[in-house]
């Protein structure tokens, strides 16, 4: 979570590679599933902040789909979220 918020903070347009990454090390780490969502939607937020609007919606869009497999209970956290960047 640490290198989320990080990557949220310092974040450009060029962090595609960056966010990639830590998506596929959160998949390989233990983590308990909203884990994995928060860290979508962090994606998400950042992207549409740094002016990637498009990408963005596309990582709301996943975390939705994620939520909805396996914390149903995000669902309305996570639909606020595609909301604010709509």
């Amino acid at each position: 979570m640490f290198d989320a918020v990080a990557l949220c903070v310092e974040s450009t347009r060029d962090c595609a590679q960056a966010w990639q990454a830590l998506e596929a090390r959160a998949r390989e780490l233990t983590l308990q599933p909203q884990d994995a969502i928060e860290i979508l939607e962090l994606k998400g937020l950042s992207l549409a902040r740094s002016g990637s609007g498009h990408e963005g919606r596309q990582a709301i869009d996943q975390a939705q789909a994620e939520a909805d497999r396996s914390v149903r209970m995000m669902l309305r956290r996570i639909e606020h979220c595609r909301e604010s960047i709509a």
